[in-house]
């Protein structure tokens, strides 16, 4: 009994850090984790940040499996906890405890730790995001790789309308950045976009 609960403890303190990590990532968008890597260059610590943008897909995949295994684990534990005390009704306790266990320790936790400022968090918990990295990456990276090595190659030439639709992206990406560090005000996106397209 005393080693479910503690493996229960250890898999909610994993999900907790792992989706953590993850919200961080998540918050930041491509172009601030870009201009965060050139802030940072003269840093002691600028190999972090360029191992983060360069492994950025992998990172995310590692992390998505690491949060997987949290909540599987922790659904097999509350189980196996039930069905020491209700053997009959073992499933409803865990069935109503999970969906709260992931709501706190896989959504609310992590978003609010991470909301205000997300780079600071992931430089504080660069420990934590190698030893998960390095330790899930030896289940992840193999299958990531092979992943990649099924993607069907791009045989096809880029379209002008592909081409002005990946600027499309690119440019909403930078006027989301510009909003969301107070440099452009909502009016001023759209008025930089109607200009745009006229062009």
């Amino acid at each position: 009994m005393e080693i479910e609960l503690l493996l229960t403890g250890i898999f909610m303190l994993m999900l907790v850090t792992i989706a953590t990590v993850k919200s961080a990532l998540d918050e930041l968008s491509d172009v601030s984790l870009r201009l965060l890597v050139r802030e940072k260059k003269d840093s002691p610590d600028v190999a972090f940040w360029n191992e983060l943008l360069e492994h950025y897909q992998q990172l995310t995949f590692t992390l998505t499996f690491g949060i997987h295994l949290c909540i599987g684990s922790l659904a097999i534990l509350l189980s196996a906890v039930s069905h020491r005390y209700l053997q009959a009704y073992f499933w409803l306790p865990a069935l109503l405890v999970m969906p709260v266990a992931i709501l706190l320790f896989r959504q609310v936790v992590p978003l609010l730790i991470t909301q205000n400022r997300p780079e600071n968090v992931l430089y504080k918990m660069r420990i934590p995001i190698r030893l998960w990295w390095y330790t899930l990456g030896v289940i992840t990276w193999p299958i990531y790789r092979a992943l990649r090595k099924l993607k069907r190659a791009d045989d096809e030439p880029i379209t002008e309308e592909a081409a002005a639709e990946d600027t499309d992206r690119q440019m909403q990406a930078f006027l989301d950045f510009g909003e969301q560090e107070g440099i452009l005000e909502g009016e001023e996106g759209e008025i930089i976009q109607t200009i745009i397209g006229l062009g």
